[in-house]
């Protein structure tokens, strides 16, 4: 790693921050100046700097009919403080923008529905008390859809039931045939500052409906438009959703880690720190994270890193070289893509101490020490640094690190850890520095400029709470780093209650970037105040705020507590209920030792036993009295699966794929996704889906029909409500070669084949596709498909699975095209093909063998 003078010694110099006597006293007359001029600016108001601009703005469309977009960011590099809101000027481009709050914890925006084919202007500012930052601009062009629009939209008021106001709109039949309607309404305002609300009707005959206004004070605008029937699906895609889960049985590995922010940590020598949050998709828990690394076009040392580190801090590095990391996500299906992030280190001047020499020693209790000495340089220092590691040819192991503030110093001892090894050491001189304002680096460590003053570090970083469970209610809060930590941090320590009330502290280890909450209250407010600690002590707080949800809660009567004996000799608290007055699941007790200032931290027992009227719990602390809450449980279900998106993925034989978006509510882990599919008010089928997997791939499905698919999330509470879309499947033209015969024969390795044979049609084909499966009286299965792309084939051989079956065959020709350049659409198949009915000798729907 360095540049060796021989296998065990090494001499290059560094930078080492310490002010010489002179320039102490210089420091203290400026200190005692600022404090005159301070002690006389008492009349000046404070300024509070505004914030710099959001961070890692993306812009996606989240839906595509009425388009609307989410905004993505992630909060500023500086806040100086902490933020008041974020503010959104959105509108058309080059016309009057509209201006919108958003808190301060939210990092995202879901727009208002939006119009086809329009460039929009988004510019989001972060505001603190000192006003708004630079503003972060992106826009987007929203996609040009084919509407149909009724004629004579007429819109009346009529009473509606329990005294609501209602608005009935009334249209005729369009020209053309529709899917059904939607129809987005508003109050009118000359100054637009609502939002449009969304009715849609699924029935293609629908020529009326009527909607419960909230404001009946106000005139509506209501806009009707008919959904078309596609004959060619091209649908595109959007933004962030997964789209590469091909596999039932195969895991998809994570996307690469985002927001990887790369900085120089130390400078003498270089270290580096990496920072980064996980991806946007897991497919399932990670394993670690993987970083490849070293120098430019050489070897790359390895190095895992646990899951819930969200940083890293490099070996100590050569000076003026470029470095190069890979950061990759790793779950149980293996290694995602990485993010290739790169540095150079600065160069700065060398001291060489001339004579370096390294000798072993017996030290005091047996240990085994290295005894380093070295001749004066030739110019002045402040002092030494001492590199040294055992010596590795395959290098694997860190330097460590020894620093002398003595100028004089020619020699100094180090007890070794792997005494059997030898060892590598490098010495540097630290200069004298001429130049007092020698200029720093952006994220280096400020504090190196005097080795006697430590600074508090400045405030955590991108703080972002989230309700991390629902019952009982439990909060996880994530962060990173300080930009200024003036050494090594101590700890994290977080203020932490209901608002406006005491407040509980507890110390966070330094290296855990998150905090997971006792069990709180319903419908709370609660405040959290996060400060980062180093030796010097407690830096600024970040601030953040939550509300607990507000539950429907079921409390059993006649709780009561008593203590008793256990097994080997134990003390346990027996608590007893009556039956609640409404069915329940469960019943979780929460426990706790009874403290009038509150320490401790609640322990929950949790019962799946609905008829449950009892349980005993062994106690840790039998002197205290305890405090002990019963509920009981009713599981919520899941939120209906978002962005559910439909499109024609192959077109012959037809098949669809489906994408959609996890539920923004899961109460829990989900266990899986339920899909309830067929043809629309015919025999529905049931296929689960993993809940990582956020797409499905349909069966070859019939020409001509609309299928329906309710799509639900399913937790360990059961079904939520469903997402429900259909799709009708495009009407072909069909080709049927005659004389179609299935028979068995054996083929190679004793297996079973189906021969299936036809005669030539009567028009010319490409080619022939073959749809066959087993035979069942209850449909369960999959089709499987062949294609011949002989035009002349009138035969085929397919092995079969399960030979102990009868099977279904289905024979289609292939058109040939009168026009080779027909358009094409978005996924389909490149071969237009026509399907002809199921075939067989004795001409029914299908051949059974």
């Amino acid at each position: 790693m360095w540049n060796l003078l021989g296998l065990t010694v090494m001499a290059v110099s560094v930078f080492v921050h310490q002010l010489s006597a002179q320039q102490q006293q210089r420091l203290t007359a400026i200190n005692g100046h600022l404090e005159h001029i301070i002690g006389n600016a008492k009349i000046l108001p404070a300024v509070i700097q505004a914030p710099s601009r959001p961070r890692n703005v993306q812009i996606e469309l989240s839906r595509l009919d009425p388009s609307q977009l989410t905004i993505y960011w992630i909060p500023p590099y500086h806040t100086y403080g902490p933020l008041t809101n974020y503010t959104l000027h959105w509108g058309v481009k080059n016309e009057a923008l509209r201006k919108e709050k958003i808190e301060p914890f939210m990092l995202r925006w879901d727009s208002d529905y939006l119009d086809d084919a329009t460039v929009y202007e988004f510019k989001l500012f972060a505001v603190n008390a000192g006003g708004f930052g630079e503003p972060a601009i992106v826009q987007f062009t929203t996609p040009k859809q084919e509407t149909i629009v009724p004629p004579n939209v007429t819109m009346d008021h009529v009473k509606g039931p329990n005294n609501t106001t209602m608005v009935r709109v009334k249209w005729d039949p369009p020209n053309q045939p529709v899917e059904g309607y939607r129809i987005v309404y508003r109050k009118l305002e000359r100054v637009y500052t609502g939002r449009w609300r969304l009715k849609e009707l699924n029935d293609p005959n629908a020529l009326s409906t009527e909607i419960v206004l909230d404001e009946p004070i106000y005139l509506q605008t209501v806009v009707v438009y008919g959904i078309t029937k596609r004959q060619k699906l091209n649908f595109q895609m959007m933004g962030q959703m997964n789209q590469q889960m091909m596999g039932s049985l195969v895991i998809q590995a994570p996307s690469e880690p985002r927001n990887v922010q790369i900085e120089l940590s130390r400078l003498d020598p270089p270290q580096l720190t990496i920072y980064w949050i996980p991806p946007y998709d897991t497919y399932g828990p990670l394993t670690n994270y993987t970083l490849h690394w070293g120098v430019k076009n050489g070897a790359l040392r390895k190095e895992k890193i646990e899951p819930y580190r969200l940083r890293w801090d490099s070996d100590y590095l050569d000076d003026a070289t470029d470095y190069e990391f890979k950061l990759f996500a790793v779950n149980a299906g293996g290694f995602g893509e990485p993010v290739i992030v790169q540095f150079t280190t600065p160069k700065p001047e060398i001291i060489v101490p001339p004579n370096v020499t390294v000798d072993r020693l017996m030290g005091p209790n047996n240990t085994t020490m290295v005894r380093v000495k070295w001749d004066p340089p030739n110019q002045p220092v402040e002092g030494y640094t001492i590199l040294y590691r055992k010596f590795e040819w395959v290098y694997t192991g860190r330097w460590k690190l020894k620093e002398l503030n003595d100028p004089n110093a020619l020699s100094t001892e180090i007890v070794v850890d792997d005494p059997k090894y030898s060892n590598i050491v490098v010495v540097r001189g630290t200069p004298k520095r001429q130049n007092s304002n020698f200029p720093m680096m952006g994220q280096m460590n400020q504090q190196m400029l005097s080795s006697f003053v430590i600074q508090a570090p400045s405030e955590p970083r991108n703080v972002q709470i989230e309700l991390s469970r629902l019952d009982p209610p439990q909060l996880t809060i994530y962060w990173i780093p300080p930009y200024h930590t003036y050494g090594p941090l101590t700890n994290y320590t977080l203020h932490w209650g209901v608002k406006n009330g005491a407040l509980r502290k507890e110390k966070i280890e330094p290296y855990r970037l998150r905090w997971d909450s006792d069990y709180l209250d319903d419908a709370t407010d609660y405040e959290f105040k996060l400060f980062a600690v180093n030796a010097e002590g407690f830096g600024e707080p970040v601030i953040v705020q939550f509300t607990t949800p507000k539950r429907k809660t079921i409390d059993p009567p006649n709780v009561t507590v008593d203590r008793v004996k256990g097994p080997n000799n134990t003390t346990m608290v027996r608590v007893k209920w009556d039956p609640p007055n409404q069915p329940v699941e469960g019943y979780t007790i929460l426990y706790r030792k009874f403290e009038w200032v509150s320490t401790g931290r609640w322990k929950i027992k949790e019962m799946n036993d609905p008829n449950a009227l009892t349980t005993e719990i062994v106690v840790d602390e039998p002197l205290y009295s305890h405090i002990v809450v019963v509920r009981g449980t009713v599981k919520p279900t899941p939120s209906e699966p978002r962005n559910v998106q439909i499109e024609l993925s192959r077109l012959d034989p037809p098949q669809l794929t489906i994408h959609w978006i996890p539920p923004y509510h899961t109460y829990g882990p989900l266990t899986n996704y339920t899909l309830h599919w067929g043809v629309k008010n015919r025999t529905v089928r049931e296929e689960k889906i993993e809940p990582y997997r956020l797409r499905w791939d349909s069966d070859y499905l019939d020409d001509g029909y609309v299928h329906e698919f309710k799509l639900f999330a399913v937790n360990p509470g059961g079904f939520g409500e469903p997402a429900i879309v259909q799709f009708t499947t495009p009407k072909r033209e069909t080709i049927v070669p005659p004389n179609i015969t299935v028979d068995r024969v054996k083929g190679p390795n004793n297996t079973t084949m189906l021969r299936v044979k036809w005669d030539p049609p009567n028009q010319p084909v490409e080619g022939y596709r073959i749809l066959h499966r087993k035979f069942e009286w209850v449909y369960t299965g999959r089709w499987k498909l062949t294609i011949l792309n002989d035009p002349n084939a009138l035969s085929t051989d397919i092995a079969l699975d399960d030979p102990k079956y009868s099977y279904i065959s289905v024979v289609r020709g292939a058109l040939k095209r009168q026009n080779p350049n027909f358009p094409m659409m978005g996924q389909m198949n490149h071969v237009e093909t026509i399907v002809p009915p199921n075939v067989t000798v004795d001409q029914s729907s299908y051949h059974k063998n």
